[in-house]
């Protein structure tokens, strides 16, 4: 029995089908892309489904979404826009990030003033708006930030799995 036909239930459970999800979409980045985006957005899809209120599902669905087809889909990033700004105790992060996916913001710079200085946030800033700068076209700024994840980042992260995958993935 294959290692994934072993954790298939776990696909009920929220945690499970969030972080198997970004795993997915992470390995995508070093072959057979196809499947595991497809896996991926299957998986995270799921997560929004049993737990349609937490960002970080959305935020890799969506992701994955741009990098299997291409197409933009907001349905669930707006979703996610209004619970963050109904939420003060959250301080409304990562808003700025699903505001610059959404397009309603152009200049992912600006997002580091959100982070506070919060060393976890600066990590997630600089993997999702590396990520927004590939899906634009700009592998320069996408490498830059990338590697500022990579470098900062906690190695438990999904981002920094993610940042390490995109970087294999941009061309030397």
């Amino acid at each position: 029995m294959s290692a994934y036909k072993a954790i298939e239930p776990l696909s009920n459970y929220f945690r499970a089908a969030a972080s198997r999800g970004s795993a997915e979409f992470a390995a995508a980045k070093y072959g057979d892309s196809a499947n595991h985006l497809k896996q991926s957005v299957e998986l995270l899809a799921r997560a929004f489904e049993l737990n349609p209120h937490d960002p970080y599902p959305v935020l890799w669905l969506y992701l994955a979404r741009r990098h299997k087809d291409r197409l933009i889909f907001f349905s669930e990033l707006q979703i996610i826009k209004m619970d963050l700004e109904g939420n003060e105790e959250a301080n409304q992060w990562p808003l700025p990030i699903v505001r610059l996916f959404m397009r309603l913001d152009r200049e992912p710079e600006k997002i580091f003033l959100a982070t506070k200085e919060d060393s976890d946030r600066m990590c997630e800033a600089n993997f999702y708006i590396g990520e927004w700068y590939l899906l634009e076209g700009d592998s320069t700024k996408a490498k830059e930030r990338l590697q500022q994840a990579v470098k900062i980042c906690p190695r438990d992260f999904i981002e920094m799995f993610g940042a390490q995958a995109a970087l294999n993935y941009l061309p030397k």
